[in-house]
This record gives C-alpha cells, structure tokens and sequence, in this order.
C-alpha cells in the first residue's frame, strides 16, 4: 500500500493515480473506511467536496490523516481486495457511509396507467425489478421503448393522456388485460430479441438513406434498450446463482448470487450472507446493498461459464412466466 498524507492530498489531489485500485482513510494506522474504484483520483477526490451532504463524509474526512491505496489491474480485482480487507477489519464507516442509497427500483402495475414507476423501496403494491443505480437509465429506457415503439410513458394516472392524442402512444390505457400482459412481457420482462433486430435493421436503412442524424439516435435508443435488458437478465439469475468458479488467482463459491468464499492454495476468506424474505412482487429485486457484488459476480460468472448463466436464466424465465400468467 501507497500513502499519502490527507493534507498533501487535499493539495495535489493528482498525487492519486487515475487507475483502478482500492484505497482506505485512516487515523494512526486505524482503518476508517475501504473503497475501490476504477479511477482511484476521481472516487477519492469525491469525499473531500465543499459541501458533502452526509454528515458521516465529514466526520470521516476530519478524523482522517491518512490516505493509503493500492493499484488493480481491474475494476473486479479491486473489489475482491476491498471486500476481503473490509472482512478482516470492519472499518467503522463503512456501516454508515451507504452509497446505494439513491439506488432505485422500477414498479410495474400490470393493468393501470401509469404502468411504470421509479419508486425508492419496494413498500407500495407493485411488481419490482432492480435495483439500479440511477433512475436517470429508468427514464431513458421507457422514453426509448416510447419513442421506437410507442409503448407507454405515462406521467400521470389521468388517461387517455395527451401521447395518444398526438398518436405518439398505441394507447395500452384503453386496451384489454391480456394485451397489456403482453407487452409487459415482451418488452420489459422477457424480450425475445426480435425488437432490437427490428431496430438494428431500421438504423441501417436511415444510413443507407443517408439520414445519420436519425440513424444515431436510433443507435443511441438500441444502446439504452439493450443496456437495461441486460440487467433484467441478471435479476432473473443472480438470485438463483449459487456455483463454484475459479480463475487464475481464486477459486469463488458463490451463494444466492453473492460471494461465500473466497481461496486459494495459501487462505480461505468466508463471508456471511444474510437471508432476506423476498415478497411474490420482489422475485426480480434485490437489497440495494448487493447491487454492485451482484452485478461482479454475475459478469465473472458469466465470463467464466456462459452456458451456466443461459441455463439458469432459462429456467427461472419460464418458472416466472408460468407464474406471472
């Protein structure tokens, strides 16, 4: 580990590298508070703001004297490094500085307008995917499907609403119970890939056309599209992932799509797992403060074993299908 002194830093914060690593505060060799980030300069440089708004920033960052870090060859690895360091020590402020907080979920109602919602727990009658990071991805999502396929975006519960009046929304408002199902699950649940194909073959047509501007708006609507069904993916499997895996360093039991065990030839680390009772409505939600070891554990599952993470997904999409129907 590197050090640097909190007062040299707050002076020259380029003394940090732009590189992922993961780095620590702490006070006479007192380990305060353990992050990680892909740019190590920039996620430090985050908690030393004029005017952070968690009281818990600030009186980490006045106890602080000292700023050690370490450089990763990636992203995960910085991670790993974190989260078993975090293990060993139990850094005070690591409990009370919640980065996820802001973290949001998408509440879909089947049958009434508005049909999607951005909600910040998952208390009200709804049906919950998430968590994500940022509702800003929600809101381009469903302008996105709004925009290529007129599927809602509705802003209120007053309907018809003035997009079906401008024909910019087919109008699910008014549309029978079975049709409203149906778009739910081909567009937000289970996406067969058909429609991303249809757009795909509607960009190239506007290039062929010379029409870029639209062919790039297109591309950028497919990208946010894509980017979210790729996240409903992983809510159906992560909590039904629990393998083994194994790359050049560490071998992962993984449990409920979360880390169990981490070992190798020289030491095993175990962590604890809490049990949470999931609602019928949370099959495709998650506690907020697993998102992000969720979502590695996922990509490195999937990179190591793609055909487990299709069969799972397989599995539990039909379970869901049946069970939503």
């Amino acid at each position: 580990m590197k050090k640097i002194e909190k007062s040299n830093f707050i002076d020259n914060k380029k003394q940090l590298p732009e590189k992922a690593g993961i780095f620590y505060f702490s006070q006479k060799n007192r380990i305060l508070y353990v992050g990680y980030s892909s740019n190590l300069q920039r996620a430090v440089s985050t908690y030393f703001t004029e005017n952070p708004e968690d009281k818990n920033i600030i009186q980490l960052i006045s106890l602080t004297d000292e700023i050690n870090y370490q450089i990763k060859e990636d992203l995960f690895s910085a991670f790993i490094s974190a989260k078993m360091l975090i293990n060993k020590k139990n850094p005070e402020f690591n409990h009370y500085i919640q980065n996820y907080k802001d973290f949001v979920y998408l509440g879909i109602d089947f049958y009434n307008p508005p049909f999607f919602k951005i909600m910040e727990n998952t208390q009200d009658d709804l049906y919950y995917l998430g968590a994500f990071e940022s509702r800003f991805m929600l809101l381009d999502f469903i302008e996105s499907l709004n925009k290529t396929a007129k599927l809602p975006n509705c802003s209120s519960e007053e309907f018809p609403c003035e997009l079906l009046k401008l024909e910019e929304c087919d109008g699910y408002c008014l549309k029978d119970n079975p049709e409203k199902m149906k778009m739910i699950f081909d567009f937000y649940l289970f996406p067969k890939g058909d429609f991303e194909k249809e757009l795909e073959e509607i960009r190239e047509k506007l290039m062929d056309n010379l029409e870029f501007l639209k062919a790039e708006l297109i591309k950028k609507q497919l990208k946010i599209i894509r980017n979210f069904y790729q996240r409903v993916k992983f809510l159906v499997v992560t909590k039904n992932l629990n393998c083994v895996v194994e790359d050049e360093k560490y071998k992962f039991h993984i449990e409920s799509g979360l880390i169990k065990i981490i070992s190798n030839s020289n030491f095993q680390t175990e962590f604890q797992i809490a049990k949470v009772d999931f609602r019928a409505n949370e099959i495709l939600a998650i506690e907020k403060k697993n998102l992000a070891e969720a979502w590695f554990v996922y990509k490195k599952v999937n990179k190591l074993n793609p055909g487990l993470i299709k069969q799972i997904y397989k599995e539990n999409k039909e379970k869901l299908i049946k069970t939503l129907s």
